[in-house]
């Protein structure tokens, strides 16, 4: 009876290390944990008070001006590039700012897109709820995600909408999830003014 207890307890700590290791991120893949704690941060605060020099000095990866081009007027991009070519991005973060129409005053976050990246499907779905929780999306507007893994070549989509009463402001969340060579969740939010 003890062998067999103890062959059992033993199976279980291989299956449990083996599940540990088959959840270990990608490489240059910051953890989902680490990406949502900074977005409640940032939150917390309020997002359209953010500045760039202010958000660089708290996020937890190095963020980098990138080219910003914008019909509405004057804008600013950071972002971080984690995995990925020229055409494709794992991991990675961008920060939307743009200013007033007459480019007068400091420009303020609009929105955030982060590329999340894992080799299981369910760990791109945890991440992609985690995430969407961190960005502010209520419980009540449903579930994130789906939890059967989409078929090949099936890409999960999903658009929210809210209304933040304190801050008096609406906020849109998109969600894509699909596979190329990994499982990659795209989440972004932005907010606009309610009137």
């Amino acid at each position: 009876m003890r062998t067999c207890f103890l062959a059992v307890a033993i199976l279980f700590l291989e299956l449990g290390s083996c599940a540990a290791a088959g959840s270990k991120g990608l490489d240059g893949c910051a953890t989902p944990g680490d990406i949502a704690s900074a977005l409640a941060t940032v939150r917390e605060r309020g997002w359209t008070v953010w500045t760039p020099e202010e958000l660089v000095k708290i996020w937890p990866r190095p963020l980098i001006p990138q080219d910003c081009h914008s019909p509405q007027g004057p804008c600013a991009l950071l972002g971080y590039k984690g995995r990925g070519g020229k055409q494709s991005c794992e991991c990675c973060e961008t920060f939307d700012f743009s200013a007033d129409r007459d480019g007068g005053g400091p420009k303020r976050l609009n929105a955030v897109t982060v590329f999340h990246s894992a080799e299981r499907y369910t760990d791109v779905l945890a991440a992609a709820r985690q995430l969407a929780k961190a960005m502010g999306l209520p419980a009540s507007e449903g579930p994130v995600g789906q939890e059967q893994q989409p078929a090949p070549g099936e890409t999960v989509i999903q658009h929210f909408e809210w209304k933040e009463a304190p801050l008096k402001q609406g906020a849109v969340l998109d969600l894509r999830i699909s596979h190329e060579k990994v499982w990659t969740a795209y989440v972004t939010v932005g907010w606009y003014p309610v009137i």
